[in-house]
């Protein structure tokens, strides 16, 4: 079965650096949350949501359907 791993922020330019090298590891499924105001290139083999991680309604239904969250999501 595979891990699932959300990466919030994930289209950003170090979480879409982190989602590259994610994406050669065999058993995972990467899931991005990010709100598309910055950020760099995103793969397009990866589920991608679009939100902001203070929409607690979002994470309340997400968190519990994934094993991992790197939290990479931020407002500079």
């Amino acid at each position: 079965m595979k891990q699932r791993i959300l990466v919030t922020g994930g289209f950003g330019f170090v979480g879409s650096k982190l989602v590259e090298l994610l994406l050669h590891k065999q058993d995972i499924n990467i899931i991005v949350l990010d709100n598309l105001l910055s950020g760099g290139k995103l793969p397009l083999n990866v589920d991608f949501i679009y939100g902001a991680i203070r929409d607690t309604n979002l994470l309340r239904l997400l968190v519990p359907q994934v094993d991992t969250v790197i939290h990479l999501a931020s407002i500079v």
